[in-house]
């Protein structure tokens, strides 16, 4: 059996982003941001962003997920590399909501440009997204057409522990720039077990 790895990452404005094109850039994809809030909008991006967390936990055991945080570039680097022999394994079965849509791409984008070279588990340019074997409960509980459901909401749904309630993804930027680093990998832990949480009530339909 694969080995199934719920992951999850937190991203912030990449330092010095604000004096390269892309104030002209975003604010033409982003009218009526401006100043910070302009700014906060490459965490979005790859190219524009980076990772300050990354947390990952086996989806079958109720272990403590592992979490590595990075408050410069060259540290993103460093918590890559140190990630990569997890992510570099064809029998893993990444886990976790929005992944396909965000995490993963954000992921490689950050792997190319920092390490030079991708982990084997995010190589999926060029699949069919039924040959692409990553389980996004943000996808399954769309349910073939439905509108798209926040973490946040679809614990409420199930009962599961709300993972933002003390902070919530807006608040990372500013938790970076206070040097809150850790307070972020605990968010990002925390959102971890809630999707572990949530993969297990959704176990019959993935």
């Amino acid at each position: 059996m694969a080995r199934r790895i719920v992951i999850d990452i937190e991203t912030v404005p990449r330092p010095g982003i604000m004096d390269t094109w892309y104030p002209q850039w975003a604010s033409e994809k982003y009218p009526g941001k401006e100043g910070q809030d302009l700014e906060d909008m490459a965490a979005l991006h790859g190219e524009f962003g980076m990772i300050t967390a990354i947390a990952y936990a086996n989806a079958l055991t109720d272990e403590e997920p592992m979490v590595f945080t990075a408050g410069s570039l060259e540290e993103e680097a460093e918590m890559l590399e140190e990630v990569y022999p997890t992510l570099n394994n064809m029998g893993v079965t990444l886990m976790g909501h929005n992944i396909k849509g965000f995490d993963i791409p954000f992921l490689a984008k950050r792997y190319i440009a920092q390490c030079n070279r991708l982990p084997c588990s995010l190589n999926v340019g060029g699949r069919k997204p039924w040959e692409v074997p990553h389980k996004d409960t943000m996808e399954i509980m769309r349910f073939g057409g439905g509108p798209s459901m926040s973490l946040r909401s679809a614990c409420l749904l199930f009962g599961i522990k709300d993972p933002k309630e003390a902070t919530c993804g807006s608040e990372v930027a500013e938790l970076f720039r206070q040097g809150k680093i850790a307070e972020i990998g605990q968010y990002c832990a925390g959102d971890v077990v809630a999707e572990r949480a949530l993969i297990r009530k959704l176990s019959d339909v993935m």
